[in-house]
Protein backbone atom coordinates (compact mmCIF):
# COMPACT_ATOMS: atom_id res chain seq x y z
CA UNK A 1 0.00 0.00 0.00
CA UNK A 2 3.16 2.56 1.00
CA UNK A 3 4.72 1.96 -2.60
CA UNK A 4 1.32 2.28 -3.94
CA UNK A 5 0.63 5.27 -2.60
CA UNK A 6 4.65 6.40 -3.48
CA UNK A 7 3.62 5.52 -7.35
CA UNK A 8 0.29 7.71 -6.79
CA UNK A 9 2.38 10.40 -5.42
CA UNK A 10 4.72 10.45 -7.87
CA UNK A 11 1.82 10.71 -10.64
CA UNK A 12 -0.04 13.35 -9.01
CA UNK A 13 2.10 15.44 -6.76
CA UNK A 14 0.57 17.75 -4.02
CA UNK A 15 3.67 19.87 -3.18
CA UNK A 16 2.98 19.48 0.62
CA UNK A 17 6.17 19.10 2.21
CA UNK A 18 5.52 16.33 4.27
CA UNK A 19 3.83 14.40 1.95
CA UNK A 20 7.15 14.43 -0.57
CA UNK A 21 8.77 13.61 2.89
CA UNK A 22 6.45 10.30 3.58
CA UNK A 23 5.68 9.12 -0.11
CA UNK A 24 9.46 10.85 -1.43
CA UNK A 25 10.92 7.94 -4.12
CA UNK A 26 13.56 7.12 -2.23
CA UNK A 27 11.00 4.89 -0.13
CA UNK A 28 11.03 2.78 -3.18
CA UNK A 29 14.64 1.54 -2.80
CA UNK A 30 13.70 -0.02 0.81
CA UNK A 31 10.95 -1.76 -0.84
CA UNK A 32 13.50 -3.15 -3.77
CA UNK A 33 16.32 -3.64 -0.71
CA UNK A 34 13.81 -6.27 0.92
CA UNK A 35 12.86 -7.75 -2.63
CA UNK A 36 16.30 -8.52 -3.27
CA UNK A 37 17.10 -10.24 0.39
CA UNK A 38 14.03 -12.48 -0.07
CA UNK A 39 14.80 -13.05 -3.60
CA UNK A 40 18.72 -13.58 -3.37
CA UNK A 41 18.67 -17.25 -4.16
CA UNK A 42 16.58 -17.08 -6.88
CA UNK A 43 18.31 -14.36 -8.50
CA UNK A 44 21.60 -15.96 -7.97
CA UNK A 45 20.29 -18.49 -9.92
CA UNK A 46 19.57 -16.64 -12.78
CA UNK A 47 22.20 -13.26 -13.02
CA UNK A 48 25.42 -13.40 -13.36
CA UNK A 49 26.81 -10.86 -10.29
CA UNK A 50 29.34 -9.77 -12.90
CA UNK A 51 27.05 -8.41 -15.34
CA UNK A 52 25.11 -7.20 -12.60
CA UNK A 53 28.08 -5.53 -11.18
CA UNK A 54 28.70 -3.84 -14.84
CA UNK A 55 25.03 -3.13 -14.75
CA UNK A 56 25.42 -0.82 -11.44
CA UNK A 57 28.52 1.21 -12.79
CA UNK A 58 26.50 1.96 -15.79
CA UNK A 59 23.70 3.00 -14.14
CA UNK A 60 25.55 5.02 -11.86
CA UNK A 61 27.45 6.60 -14.70
CA UNK A 62 23.55 7.46 -16.10
CA UNK A 63 22.78 8.71 -12.85
CA UNK A 64 25.38 11.25 -12.84
CA UNK A 65 25.23 12.57 -15.93
CA UNK A 66 21.29 13.10 -15.65
CA UNK A 67 22.82 14.79 -12.22
CA UNK A 68 24.76 17.28 -14.33
CA UNK A 69 21.97 17.75 -16.65
CA UNK A 70 19.81 19.48 -14.16
CA UNK A 71 16.64 17.29 -14.93
CA UNK A 72 13.88 16.47 -12.63
CA UNK A 73 15.30 14.99 -9.22
CA UNK A 74 13.25 11.79 -9.44
CA UNK A 75 15.41 10.28 -12.59
CA UNK A 76 18.92 10.85 -10.91
CA UNK A 77 17.21 9.13 -7.90
CA UNK A 78 15.79 6.13 -9.51
CA UNK A 79 19.03 5.65 -11.62
CA UNK A 80 21.38 5.64 -8.09
CA UNK A 81 18.96 3.67 -6.97
CA UNK A 82 19.18 0.93 -9.36
CA UNK A 83 22.52 1.46 -9.53
CA UNK A 84 22.87 0.76 -5.84
CA UNK A 85 20.47 -1.84 -6.44
CA UNK A 86 22.51 -4.35 -8.98
CA UNK A 87 25.84 -3.55 -6.94
CA UNK A 88 24.01 -4.95 -3.76
CA UNK A 89 22.61 -7.74 -5.53
CA UNK A 90 25.79 -8.46 -7.52
CA UNK A 91 27.18 -8.87 -4.18
CA UNK A 92 24.86 -10.68 -2.30
CA UNK A 93 24.86 -13.24 -4.98
CA UNK A 94 28.26 -13.97 -5.18
CA UNK A 95 30.74 -14.13 -8.52
CA UNK A 96 32.30 -10.92 -8.15
CA UNK A 97 35.03 -11.54 -5.12
CA UNK A 98 37.77 -12.52 -7.81
CA UNK A 99 37.23 -8.43 -8.63
CA UNK A 100 38.40 -7.35 -5.71
CA UNK A 101 40.15 -10.31 -3.68
CA UNK A 102 43.67 -7.87 -3.99
CA UNK A 103 41.76 -4.17 -3.73
CA UNK A 104 42.66 -3.73 0.12
CA UNK A 105 41.75 -0.19 -0.27
CA UNK A 106 37.91 -1.16 -1.23
CA UNK A 107 37.90 -3.60 1.37
CA UNK A 108 39.16 -0.60 3.89
CA UNK A 109 35.93 1.23 2.18
CA UNK A 110 33.79 -1.33 2.86
CA UNK A 111 34.32 -1.27 6.19
CA UNK A 112 34.32 1.82 6.75
CA UNK A 113 30.87 2.44 4.74
CA UNK A 114 28.89 2.88 7.48
CA UNK A 115 30.73 5.63 8.93
CA UNK A 116 30.70 7.37 5.21
CA UNK A 117 27.07 7.06 5.49
CA UNK A 118 26.53 8.80 9.06
CA UNK A 119 28.75 11.49 8.13
CA UNK A 120 28.41 12.08 4.73
CA UNK A 121 24.56 13.98 4.75
CA UNK A 122 25.23 16.45 7.63
CA UNK A 123 29.18 17.22 6.46
CA UNK A 124 27.96 17.71 2.54
CA UNK A 125 25.47 20.19 4.10
CA UNK A 126 27.97 22.35 5.76
CA UNK A 127 30.15 22.48 3.42
CA UNK A 128 27.73 23.30 1.03
CA UNK A 129 26.90 26.38 2.97
CA UNK A 130 30.43 27.24 3.08
CA UNK A 131 30.69 26.87 -0.61
CA UNK A 132 27.66 29.00 -1.57
CA UNK A 133 29.22 31.68 0.29
CA UNK A 134 32.38 31.43 -1.47
CA UNK A 135 31.02 30.79 -4.65
CA UNK A 136 29.17 34.53 -4.36
CA UNK A 137 33.17 35.90 -4.56
CA UNK A 138 35.00 33.17 -6.39
CA UNK A 139 32.42 31.10 -9.21
CA UNK A 140 33.20 27.37 -8.79
CA UNK A 141 33.02 24.66 -11.10
CA UNK A 142 30.28 21.90 -10.83
CA UNK A 143 32.18 18.90 -11.18
CA UNK A 144 34.64 20.79 -8.87
CA UNK A 145 32.09 21.33 -6.01
CA UNK A 146 31.21 17.38 -6.95
CA UNK A 147 34.65 15.99 -6.55
CA UNK A 148 35.29 18.22 -3.33
CA UNK A 149 31.57 17.21 -1.74
CA UNK A 150 32.62 13.55 -2.58
CA UNK A 151 36.29 13.54 -1.22
CA UNK A 152 35.59 15.24 1.86
CA UNK A 153 32.70 12.90 3.05
CA UNK A 154 34.79 9.66 2.08
CA UNK A 155 37.59 10.98 3.76
CA UNK A 156 35.56 12.45 6.99
CA UNK A 157 33.40 8.62 7.02
CA UNK A 158 37.15 7.30 7.10
CA UNK A 159 38.26 9.31 10.12
CA UNK A 160 35.11 8.44 11.72
CA UNK A 161 35.87 4.75 11.43
CA UNK A 162 39.39 4.78 12.80
CA UNK A 163 39.35 7.34 15.31
CA UNK A 164 35.69 6.59 16.48
CA UNK A 165 33.88 3.49 15.50
CA UNK A 166 36.39 0.86 15.78
CA UNK A 167 37.46 1.89 18.91
CA UNK A 168 33.73 2.21 20.28
CA UNK A 169 33.77 -1.76 18.84
CA UNK A 170 36.55 -2.54 20.43
CA UNK A 171 35.14 -1.36 23.29
CA UNK A 172 31.57 -3.36 23.48
CA UNK A 173 33.42 -6.47 22.52
CA UNK A 174 35.20 -6.42 25.56
CA UNK A 175 32.65 -5.31 27.46
CA UNK A 176 30.24 -7.84 25.81
CA UNK A 177 32.72 -11.01 25.52
CA UNK A 178 31.90 -13.67 28.05
CA UNK A 179 33.91 -15.04 31.00
CA UNK A 180 35.14 -18.11 31.30
CA UNK A 181 31.80 -19.83 32.49
CA UNK A 182 29.55 -17.56 31.50
CA UNK A 183 26.81 -17.78 29.23
CA UNK A 184 25.63 -15.43 26.16
CA UNK A 185 22.33 -15.07 27.95
CA UNK A 186 24.36 -14.43 31.63
CA UNK A 187 26.01 -11.59 29.69
CA UNK A 188 23.01 -10.23 27.85
CA UNK A 189 21.17 -9.93 31.07
CA UNK A 190 24.08 -8.11 32.73
CA UNK A 191 23.94 -5.78 30.07
CA UNK A 192 20.17 -5.50 30.41
CA UNK A 193 19.91 -4.95 34.15
CA UNK A 194 23.84 -4.01 35.31
CA UNK A 195 24.41 -3.65 39.04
Amino acid sequence: LWAAAIALHLLFPPGNWFANFLFSPHQLLFFAGILIAAKRDWIAARLSGPHLFALGVALAFAGLATALLNVPEIYPTLLFGAAALALVTASATGGIERLFARQRLLVFLGAASYAIYLIHFPLMIGLSKVLAKVDERISLPLPFVIALLFVSALLAGVVLHQWVEKPLLAFTARILKPRSGESLSDVSAKVSHPA
